[in-house]
């Protein structure tokens, strides 16, 4: 499989397919038992998650990784030097690299609330923020409407579109054909940990996406 420069590419496939396995692996949390991996056409290693974000790879979990009690702040440098002045913390300096990672997203967050006080979709907002304060390339989101209302999914939708537009690759994992349907330029079916199959979005149906993720697949003419 493949995923292009400036496109989202939905990941698709019922609970066992191999989703997680994949994203694991190009997180480098799980290291291939065979195959590889190319970026830019080059093979490449990624034996751990510094490996992965070398890479410019980031992923955003259906289970936050925020940290409740940190600011905004705080959690948008997590895995990141902090800056320092005269031997001291530079907060301005990171205050300031945030808010121009904000504005260049169209974001606007309160930094001063920590991750407990904002609300999901703001929490979603931070973590986009938080993968974008470095080069990323390709942006791996799982589940990311699972807590969103219909409203707050359609505010992250424009925010990914305007993503790809800068020439970010997403990957987007998810189990609702509807999204696929509004969001995605291609979707990757895995059925049983194989690839099935590659196609645009807009030359499938709901129906044709189901029978590939199914065993129905495997006995169609």
């Amino acid at each position: 499989m493949e995923i292009r420069r400036g496109e989202v590419l939905s990941l698709l496939g019922e609970n066992g397919s191999g989703k997680t396995t994949l994203m694991n692996m190009l997180s480098g949390i799980y290291f291939p038992d065979e195959g590889e991996i190319l970026v830019n056409g080059e093979p490449v290693t990624i034996a751990s998650p510094a490996d992965s974000r070398r890479l410019g790879i980031r992923v955003i979990h259906q289970d936050r990784t925020l940290i409740p009690t940190f600011n905004g702040i705080e959690n948008c440098y997590l895995g990141l030097e902090y800056p320092t002045r005269l031997g001291r913390v530079d907060w301005a300096a990171m205050e300031r690299r945030v808010w121009q990672t904000m504005e260049d997203l169209g974001i606007d967050l309160d930094l001063k609330k920590t991750a407990a006080e904002l609300s999901p979709p703001q929490r979603t907002e931070l973590e986009i923020v938080r993968a974008m304060m470095t080069d990323c390339r390709l942006l791996i989101l799982d589940e990311p409407t699972a807590s969103l209302t219909d409203q707050e999914a359609g505010r992250l939708f424009r925010l990914l579109r305007d993503l790809r537009q800068k020439g970010t690759s997403i990957l987007y994992v998810t189990h609702r054909l509807d999204e696929i349907f509004l969001l995605t330029d291609r979707v990757t079916v895995l059925r049983n940990g194989r690839l099935v199959d590659t196609v645009p979005t807009a030359s499938v149906t709901r129906e044709q996406l189901i029978a590939k993720m199914t065993e129905q697949a495997a006995v169609e003419p």
